[in-house]
């Protein structure tokens, strides 16, 4: 039986959690991008979407899908992981 990196092992710990929460944080993200798109959709109805509002809710709805992204590889990297260590996981 191999030694399992303390380090590695962490990562799929938490990958585990994180994976648990997922289906609550997409739906979290999801409705704020929903509240962006909103923002930007009544400023130009109402004539009064800046460069400066545009560029700013660009840049919170492109933050908010590079974390859902972020998140997501944290997670399939943890499952990765876990797949790399499951004779040594099996009790």
């Amino acid at each position: 039986m191999s030694e399992v990196d303390p380090t590695e092992m962490a990562a799929v710990k938490d990958g585990i959690v994180l994976s648990g929460a997922m289906p609550y944080i997409e739906v979290e993200i999801t409705n704020k991008l929903k509240a962006i798109d909103n923002q930007a959709l009544s400023a130009v109805n109402a004539g009064d979407l800046t460069p400066e509002k545009a560029l700013n809710l660009w840049t919170e709805r492109n933050v908010l899908l590079k974390l859902l992204k972020s998140l997501d590889q944290r997670v399939r990297s943890s499952q990765s992981k876990a797949k790399k260590y499951q004779k040594e996981l099996e009790f």
